[in-house]
């Protein structure tokens, strides 16, 4: 998919009032920043699609966020949800309230058990999704989003999707993104 042209996220992220104090840090220091910010706010879309914004009763944990916690960070400046950020590669640049940095993989950590409303979000993490949601508990609804590269084989789970979307603002190939209900 050839998705040159299409700006439309990363001037989303730049608009937003936070994002010169906020957001900016998480940003600044990515190899591609402006295919981050598009990648982080079509997560972000999706998500809205999923759960109200408004929901404090929500907990997202986002597994490979990568060297600085973008996405958690986006999600906590938007929404009112709980995020915690999980990649082993993790460096924190600034608090954000409501977002929790753990610098581990997701097999290195005690399970995260929650009587919020759940949801596991994988952007393009190298991980085997079917074991790291064995770590991330709720006893309300959990919903589990990924967005595969290039192990789909691992990265996508064996049962079948509640929403799929191909975003082509999102500035990458790996534009795909699966919604699983937990």
């Amino acid at each position: 998919m050839n998705n040159k042209g299409y700006f439309y996220y990363p001037d989303r992220v730049l608009r937003l009032n936070s994002y010169p104090d906020l957001l900016h840090p998480y940003f600044q220091k990515a190899g591609s920043p402006i295919k981050e910010m598009a990648e982080c706010w079509g997560l972000y879309q999706f998500l809205t699609e999923v759960k109200e914004v408004k929901d404090k009763d929500t907990l997202v944990v986002i597994v490979g966020d990568g060297t600085t916690p973008r996405l958690g960070a986006l999600l906590a400046v938007m929404t009112k949800w709980e995020c915690i950020s999980i990649d082993p590669a993790l460096r924190e640049i600034q608090n954000i309230e409501r977002l929790t940095v753990i610098a581990k993989g997701i097999e290195e950590i005690e399970d995260i058990n929650t009587d919020k409303d759940l949801i596991v979000v994988f952007p393009h993490a190298h991980v085997n999704t079917s074991k790291a949601i064995k770590k991330v508990k709720s006893e309300k609804k959990k919903y589990i989003v990924v967005n595969p590269c290039c192990n789909p084989g691992t990265q996508l789970l064996k049962t079948i999707p509640i929403k799929e979307k191909e975003d082509k603002y999102m500035l990458t190939p790996h534009c795909r993104i699966v919604l699983y209900k937990g």
